[in-house]
């Protein structure tokens, strides 16, 4: 079970997410790797303005990773999770990522990431995004 923080956009306050899956790398070689994921779980969600929700869910994930030199790749990965209570109650993720390392222990991330939930809860947008820009230590 993990946390997930505070989503404003999606007039989402807490949510906690209770979930299981399987996954395999599809393309494995030195330059491109593509991963994917099936599962299903439950979720609880208290909403902003709107009444707690708890549902049932199936989750479709893919990750693809290209190596662009020996320090730098690019990622874009794509997640659907559906709702089994109400069809209309989906959401997707995407990332798309550039990673160079700066040292041996040092990497920069530049990231996008965009979300979209098809039922907010009332006066909430049905998207959001997310520019970042992070430092990653590898130890």
């Amino acid at each position: 079970m993990y946390y997930t923080p505070t989503v404003i956009f999606a007039g989402i306050k807490d949510r906690y997410d209770l979930a299981l899956g399987l996954g395999r790398y599809v393309l494995d070689t030195a330059d491109d790797k593509l991963a994917v994921e099936a599962g299903g779980g439950y979720i609880f969600e208290d909403r902003i303005h709107s009444a707690n929700k708890s549902f049932g869910t199936y989750r479709g994930y893919a990750k693809y990773i290209r190596n662009l030199s020996a320090t730098a790749n690019a990622s874009q990965n794509l997640e659907y999770q559906g709702d089994f209570s109400d069809r209309k109650g989906y959401r997707m993720n995407a990332e798309t990522a550039v990673i160079s390392s700066i040292s041996t222990h040092f990497s920069l991330k530049a990231s996008y990431v965009w979300k979209y939930l098809n039922a907010p809860p009332h006066g909430f947008k049905k998207t959001g995004t997310i520019l970042s820009m992070s430092v990653i230590v590898n130890y």
